[in-house]
C-alpha cells in the first residue's frame, strides 16, 4: 500500500499539499492585527485595505481556479475567501467609520459581481483577462513592503521589518513559483517571481544592516565591524547637521508663528480693554463737566451774594 501511495506521489502533488499549507498558514498573520485592534477597542491607523483587497483577489483567483479545474487553487482560495472575510466583518464591527468601510465594501461586491457577469458572458473566452487581473492584483500586494524597504534604507537598521513574515513570504511565493512552471501557467508565475525577488531582497537586508539602532550586523559579526560600515552605520556628522539644522528652522518657525499669535491676540484684548472702557470714560468726562458747571453756578451765587452785600453796606 506504502508503495502504491509513494509511486503516485509526484512533485506536483507534494508541491500542491505544501503551497496550500504554508498559504493558509500566511493568511493566519492577521489574527494579531485583529487582536491588537480588540485591544485598543480601535481601528485607528490600521487599514481594511488589506482586508478587502484579500477577498477581491481571493474571488478572483477561486474564480480563475475554477475555470481551470485546479483544486489547489480552489481549496486556497475557498480558505482565503473565507479568513479574509470573516477579518473584514470584524474590521467593521470595530470600526467607527462604518459608513466608508461600507462603500468599500460595495465597492468590491460590484467588481465581484461583474467579474461573474463576464464569465458568464463569454465563458472560457475570457480565462486569459481573468489571468491577468489576477496576476495584477498579485503584484500589488507584492508591491505594499516597498514602503518598507525605504523606511529601512533611510534608517538604516531592519527594527521595521517582520523577519518571519519575510521568510514566510519568500517560501509560499518561491513554491507558487515552481507550481506555476509545472503547470505551465505565465499568470501564476509572473507575480510569484516578483514576490520571491522583493522577498530576498527584505532578508538581503538583513545581512547588511542590524536588526536594531546600534548592533552589528550579520555581515559584520562574521567578517568584523569595518564591513558594511557605511551602510550599517548610523547617519554623518554632516546628515545630522543638516537633521539639527532642519530641527532648529522648524523650532524657530514655530516660535515665530506663536510669537505673533500672542501679539495678534494681546492687540485683540487691548482692543477688547479700549472698547470697554470708552463708555467709562465719556461717562467719567461728563461727570467732570457736571462738576465743572456746578463750581460754576456756586462761583456765580457766591459772587451775587457778594455784590448785595456790597450793596447794603453802601446804601446803609
Amino acid at each position: 500500500m506504502f508503495t502504491e501511495f509513494f509511486r503516485n506521489l509526484t512533485l506536483l502533488k507534494c508541491l500542491s499539499v505544501s503551497a496550500f499549507i504554508t498559504t493558509v498558514m500566511l493568511f493566519f498573520c492577521g489574527i494579531p492585527i485583529c487582536v491588537n485592534i480588540w485591544k485598543r477597542r480601535s481601528t485607528k491607523d490600521i487599514s481594511a485595505v488589506p482586508f478587502l483587497m484579500g477577498v477581491l483577489g481571493a474571488a478572483y483567483w477561486l474564480r480563475y481556479g475554477l475555470i481551470k479545474m485546479d483544486y489547489t487553487m480552489i481549496a486556497v482560495n475557498i480558505f482565503a475567501a473565507t479568513l479574509m472575510g470573516i477579518y473584514l466583518t470584524f474590521y467593521y464591527f470595530m470600526t467607527e467609520k462604518k459608513l466608508w468601510i461600507s462603500i468599500e465594501v460595495c465597492a468590491v461586491i460590484f467588481l465581484i459581481s461583474l467579474m461573474l457577469l463576464l464569465v458568464q458572458l463569454f465563458g472560457h473566452g475570457i480565462i486569459h483577462p481573468l489571468g491577468f487581473t489576477c496576476m495584477t492584483f498579485n503584484i500589488l500586494n507584492f508591491g505594499a513592503p516597498l514602503a518598507g524597504l525605504k523606511v529601512v534604507l533611510r534608517q538604516r537598521n531592519c527594527e521595521t521589518l517582520p523577519l518571519p513574515l519575510c521568510i514566510a513570504n519568500l517560501l509560499v511565493s518561491s513554491q507558487w513559483a515552481l507550481y506555476g512552471v509545472l503547470i505551465s501557467d505565465i499568470y501564476i508565475i509572473i507575480p510569484n517571481a516578483i514576490g520571491m525577488i522583493l522577498a530576498m531582497i527584505q532578508i538581503a537586508l538583513f545581512l547588511v544592516f542590524p536588526m536594531k539602532q546600534g548592533r552589528l550586523s550579520l555581515v559584520q559579526r562574521c567578517f568584523g565591524p569595518s564591513c558594511c560600515a557605511i551602510a550599517a552605520s548610523p547617519p554623518s556628522s554632516d546628515e545630522n547637521e543638516k537633521l539639527k539644522n532642519a530641527y532648529k528652522q522648524e523650532k524657530n518657525s514655530l516660535l515665530s508663528s506663536n510669537r505673533e499669535s500672542i501679539q495678534i491676540a494681546g492687540c485683540e484684548q487691548k482692543s477688547l480693554i479700549i472698547d470697554e472702557m470708552k463708555p467709562k470714560k465719556s461717562l467719567f468726562n461728563h461727570a467732570i463737566k457736571s462738576n465743572e458747571i456746578k463750581n460754576k453756578l456756586m462761583d456765580s451765587e457766591l459772587n451775587k451774594n457778594e455784590s448785595e452785600k456790597q450793596n447794603d453796606i453802601e446804601a446803609n
